[in-house]
């Protein structure tokens, strides 16, 4: 009987624990929870009101089928809003991120006038542990600048030269065809440049083709088919550092990390909500 009795017990409370899970919630009380398919966790929100700050308020464009999430980006005469693929503010490894849509330069092919300096809200980097800087064409020089004139500096760069005899593509990428760097630091802002490679060339800087700058999230660049094939793209995927979510964690929770809460032992839920992480019973 005793075993009984034990059985049906934990079979409850693994049910009451379930239950309590399905039924969290990581929005603020009244606010949506989901944008299409990105759930959206606070300090992140959607609508105002909603967020930790204006600078994680996710604005849901319903005008897509399904509805997108844009974070809201400055220019230096405007604003820009860059789509968000994914938010993570729980991992201990990465750290808090953001996976939003950023745009290609290009040169000789379907260019802007001028490639827009985005500059990311404070405490939003250019991850450069999760980035790469790509450069894809012939005879392209492609340099990676930060800051803003006169304090512009190169971070990166690399060389793309391609024998056009042998248009043959494998999905290397160090040098012919395609060329990649990493740049040193977390960056607030970035731009691209595309040139020839070689001097005395500028005259005719469109001879050798299209010529391509990005940086892009490397594990997303190398898991493609084709490399390539993001030529024919306008944006690709890219890793935003989040450098402080919060300045204090919810109730029955704790810092993890200098920057990241976790539920104290014994406790779960979202532990960046006000209201925290609640079970203690659970233990």
């Amino acid at each position: 009987m005793g075993v009984k009795l034990w059985l049906l017990a934990t079979l409850v409370l693994f049910f009451i624990k379930d239950a309590f899970a399905q039924n969290w919630s990581v929005a603020l009380p009244g606010c949506q929870e989901s944008c299409g398919s990105l759930v959206v966790p606070y300090p992140f929100g959607i609508g105002s009101n909603c967020s930790a700050s204006k600078v994680f308020e996710i604005h849901c464009n319903n005008s897509f089928n399904p509805p997108k999430p844009f974070l809201r980006m400055s220019t230096l005469d405007a604003y820009t809003y860059l789509e968000v693929m994914d938010i993570s503010v729980l991992d201990p490894d990465k750290g808090a991120t953001a996976r939003v849509k950023y745009p290609i330069t290009r040169d000789c092919i379907d260019k802007s006038d001028e490639d827009p300096v985005i500059d990311l809200p404070s405490g939003f980097t250019f991850s450069d542990t999760e980035n790469r800087f790509i450069a894809m064409g012939c005879d392209n020089l492609a340099l990676l600048t930060s800051g803003l004139y006169p304090e512009e500096f190169t971070t990166a760069g690399c060389v793309s030269m391609c024998n056009t005899s042998s248009p043959k593509y494998d999905n290397s990428c160090f040098g012919i065809n395609c060329c990649q760097s990493k740049f040193q630091y977390p960056l607030l802002n970035i731009r691209t440049s595309l040139n020839p490679s070689r001097s005395g060339q500028a005259s005719a800087r469109c001879n050798e083709g299209p010529r391509y700058g990005f940086i892009v999230d490397q594990n997303w660049f190398e898991g493609l088919e084709d490399i390539y094939s993001v030529r024919k793209m306008k944006t690709v995927p890219v890793v935003l550092n989040i450098d402080s979510l919060t300045s204090e964690c919810g109730k029955n929770a704790g810092w993890a990390t200098q920057s990241l809460c976790s539920c104290q032992e014994g406790y779960e839920g979202h532990p960046y909500l006000p209201r925290g992480c609640q079970g203690e019973f659970l233990k």
